[in-house]
């Protein structure tokens, strides 16, 4: 009896030596580590974008009637000159990210953008002077985006086709002619024209996913445009056909809403 009271005695001390080192472990166990929330690039998104461009444009002036005042014929080359332009854009675009590796996206991205970017020349032959006001009024454009990852930042480059819309309306300012009615109709005379041209764009820039299924990013895009026009005057001697390169910049700020 006496012997099996003191194996009880001790088996409960072991007992209780043991529950307390294992709550003694317990308490030692370091918590599970918190995965961090890594930003979901894959997927639509629609936005809201503005910003400010300049231009320089290469104009080429042909005469399309004739004969000239000076005598020469119809279609030869006549001038040409450089312009200027600058302005402020705001639009919208939509596009999709598909992300197939952790750090490499690839995209597709249109948008279109209200534009005022104007400029002023003048230039002189030797069948008179002129001046020119320009603006391009809106462009569009349709671009892929291949870019490279880091947690909530993505680095990416684009490109791909663009199109604008510009007007001109060119302003005869003086007249090299000893023919008083020639002069008379054509001296203030101006004429305008206007259409859609066709280019390329280039570009890159950086996006910051800095909340849920919002971003925001800046960009800097080139783009090159090729635009003719025709310029019909009182006098078909004074008509002329103007082909031109446009090397237009934009820099913008865009805010986008992601579906993913």
């Amino acid at each position: 009896m006496r012997l099996a009271a003191v194996l009880f005695g001790a088996t409960c001390a072991v007992a209780t030596v043991q529950l307390a080192s294992a709550a003694d472990l317990s308490s030692r166990v370091a918590p599970l580590p918190v995965m961090p929330v890594v930003y979901n690039w894959t997927g639509f998104y629609v936005g809201g974008n503005g910003g400010y461009g300049w231009a320089n444009v290469d104009s080429t002036v042909y005469a399309i009637n004739g004969p000239l005042a000076n005598g020469s014929n119809a279609g030869v080359f006549e001038a040409s000159d450089s312009s200027h332009r600058n302005g402020g854009f705001g639009g919208g675009q939509i596009g999709y990210n598909f992300q197939p590796f952790p750090h490499f996206l690839f995209g597709v991205e249109g948008d279109f953008d209200w534009a005022s970017l104007t400029g002023d020349t003048s230039g002189c032959s030797l069948t008179g002077c002129s001046s020119s006001s320009h603006k391009t009024d809106w462009f569009s454009t349709l671009r892929v985006r291949m870019g490279y990852v880091v947690d909530d930042w993505l680095f990416y480059g684009t490109g791909g086709i663009a199109w604008t819309h510009g007007s001109t309306t060119r302003t005869i300012t003086q007249v090299n002619s000893t023919n008083p009615n020639v002069v008379s109709s054509l001296l203030g005379a101006s004429a305008s024209s206007s259409g859609q041209n066709t280019g390329w764009t280039l570009g890159g820039g950086v996006e910051y996913g800095f909340w849920r299924n919002w971003s925001v990013n800046v960009e800097y895009r080139y783009m090159q445009i090729n635009p003719s026009r025709d310029f019909f005057f009182p006098i078909p001697s004074a008509n002329r056909h103007v082909s031109a390169v446009e090397d237009i910049n934009t820099v913008r700020a865009a805010l986008n809403y992601h579906f993913n």
